[in-house]
Formats: structure tokens, sequence, C-alpha cells
């Protein structure tokens, strides 16, 4: 090969992947890391006295909502149900409140990329699971689970994680999960539950993280 067509087939080999790269990034091909602005609302704080049997109706709810311009995202728990001593898993002898939790997102004037509820638990006393036992109770409208975890006495974040399904403006996720003790009603409890969306608000994509903290106490 002589040394020009050595040149410019060393150049077209340079051009071509670079050129296809460009292509593959316009049309969608490659996906991108999302760099997002992110924002922290302010938190909502629940508290209730550890109640000493079982209540079939708690009926206490807490809510967190944020609004602007673009985009309404209402965050909501409500605590349904308390029982003692129950024998089976996941409390295995211990006490445990339902909890049913909504998001409820919608923008104007974009769409939503995804939408994660965490419960952040440190308490080596209380466990957080989400209630997979009936997962038909499950409502997601425009969105898919991506991933689903738990948290056992202490070791960290319980997270059910979310995609939204071609672009939406609407999306709404209702489940349910139970925060378990295994004290005897002496020990106060604490989990910050977070709701964090990832939407475009037409110009800039945006991650918002609204915090609810619950508290059972003793006392």
């Amino acid at each position: 090969m002589k040394n020009r067509d050595w040149k410019a087939f060393m150049v077209l080999s340079l051009v071509l992947p670079i050129g296809l790269m460009a292509a593959f990034r316009v049309t969608g091909v490659t996906r991108q890391p999302l760099t997002a602005q992110e924002e922290v609302a302010d938190t909502i704080s629940w508290s209730m006295r550890r109640p000493t049997g079982d209540i079939n109706r708690v009926g206490e709810t807490v809510n967190n909502t944020y609004r602007t311009t673009s985009v309404k995202i209402n965050f909501t728990i409500w605590m349904t149900r308390y029982t003692e001593n129950y024998e089976y898993p996941p409390s295995n002898g211990g006490d445990y409140v339902d909890l049913e939790v909504f998001a409820d997102v919608n923008v104007s004037c974009g769409f939503v990329r995804s939408v994660n509820v965490t419960f952040r638990n440190t308490d080596e006393k209380a466990s957080f699971a989400f209630h997979r036992f009936e997962p038909h109770f499950d409502v997601l409208d425009n969105l898919k689970i991506n991933k689903i975890g738990h948290s056992i006495w202490g070791s960290g974040d319980a997270y059910f994680e979310t995609i939204a399904l071609n672009q939406p403006g609407h999306c709404l996720l209702k489940t349910w999960g139970l925060w378990v003790f295994s004290d005897e009603n002496n020990v106060d409890h604490k989990i910050d539950s977070l709701l964090e969306t990832v939407y475009f608000d037409g110009s800039t994509y945006r991650k918002l993280t609204m915090p609810i903290m619950l508290e059972m106490l003793t006392h």
C-alpha cells in the first residue's frame, strides 16, 4: 500500500467510528449517562404512639406535595393496620404496621423518566419489606418495575424502583409494605421514606427527592 493510500485509510478508520457514534447518539441507539439538576423538597414528619394491641384500621395519612408551573407531584403514605405478635414472615413473632404508598406525578411540558420509592432503615430492631405476597395489589400507570429490595433489621435501604414507559406526562404508583418491629414495645423507631422522581420539564432533566419521616414512639 502506497504511503498516500495508507494515510487515507488511517483517516477513514478514525472518522467512520466517530461518525457512527454521533449518529447513534442522535437516534438514541446508545444510552448516554443522564445528568439531572437535583432538588430536595422539605421533609414532612409523622409520628404515632405505638399501640399495645391490634388495630384493624389505623387511618393515619401523611402527604408531601410539590408543585411548579410545569410539574405536580404527590407523595402519600397511609398507615392502614397495626398487628401485634404476628407469627408468620416477615415479622416472625414481631409487630408490624401496614403502609400503603402512593406517588402521583404530572408533568405538563415534558415527560417522566423514573419514579422510585426508598425506605432508609438503619434501625437494628426494625425491618421494612415491600409486600410481594400479593403483588396484584400494586398499581402502575405508565411505569414498569425495575427492581425491588428489602431491608432486614437495619441492613440498609428498601427500594421499589420503576422506569416510565414511552415518555408519559403522567405516572401513578401504588404499592404497600410492612414496617416490622422486633422489640417488646420499649424502643422508639424512625424510618426515612423518599420519593425520587426524574423528569424532563421541556428544557432540563430534573431529579426531585421528597422526604417523609415516620416515627413510632413508645411514649
